[in-house]
């Protein structure tokens, strides 16, 4: 959960899932979301478009992850504030007109770089590999003067579940596929 949403002050809990009882009664698939797993993942969803594929297996990588922060730091770089005092980015990429005006300023007329951002923004977008994913399974650290030591990387093993078909919550507590557990607050220097 990046800060932007992060209220120490709110109550949190956590949602523990049984894999196995979430994946035997629903109709989805959860998987650890290593550059390999993600990458199959991706290509099965592709639905056997070449074109598509080859583009997935090239960006699906820690080589290309590194250039792919780099590009969207760029597009997400603050200029100033609007109105409510939200950040205003380089680029609004959720607006195609935002993303087509990134991808000329940045690359010009390399169509192939062009289709390399577009389709990691797409993965992105569809499978919450962000900026920050690392590929290797593990959630990426992102507190930089938090209760997190700097030296500390990456924090949980992370989990990718994708459903065609989502169940609630609610249903799934009735299933006792899942176990709410209420946290406590942060410490005070945490805040």
């Amino acid at each position: 959960m990046g800060d932007q949403y992060f209220d120490p002050n709110e109550k949190w809990v956590m949602v523990l899932i049984d894999r196995k009882k979430h994946e035997a009664a629903s109709i989805g698939t959860s998987i650890v979301p290593t550059y390999d797993n993600l990458t199959q993942f991706a290509l099965r969803q592709a639905g056997h478009d070449p074109a598509k594929e080859a583009l997935i297996r090239e960006v699906m990588t820690e080589r290309y992850s590194r250039e792919y922060l780099h590009y969207k730091n760029m597009a997400d770089n603050v200029v100033g504030k609007d109105a409510n005092n939200k950040d205003i980015p380089a680029y609004d990429l959720k607006k195609t007109d935002g993303l087509n005006e990134f991808l000329n300023d940045t690359f010009g007329n390399d169509l192939h770089k062009q289709e390399l951002f577009k389709s990691t923004f797409e993965i992105e977008k569809q499978y919450g590999a962000y900026k920050e994913y690392a590929g290797n399974g593990l959630t990426m650290s992102l507190h930089k003067d938090g209760p997190i030591p700097q030296s500390q990387s990456y924090g949980v093993k992370e989990t990718f579940t994708y459903e065609t078909d989502p169940w609630t919550l609610q249903n799934m507590l009735k299933g006792n596929m899942i176990k709410i557990i209420d946290l406590e607050s942060l410490p005070e220097k945490a805040k």
